[in-house]
């Protein structure tokens, strides 16, 4: 999927859902950490998951 065909599946299915404009990938970046935080994932486990450097990358974003 190249980045054009991207962007307009997201905004049919951002404004089905009812996000602001712009809320976009890193928004959901953001969104996918807090869920695996809420689930009880630990910092080390979120980071690996985002690619942060270290935990700390994580803690301070």
């Amino acid at each position: 999927m190249n980045a054009a065909t991207f962007s307009r599946t997201w905004a049919c299915a951002r404004e089905a859902v009812g996000l602001p404009a712009r809320w976009g990938m890193h928004g959901l970046r953001h969104y996918y950490a807090t869920v695996l935080i809420h689930a009880g994932a630990s910092v080390k486990t979120v980071q690996l998951a985002l690619g942060h450097s270290t935990p700390t990358v994580t803690l301070n974003t």
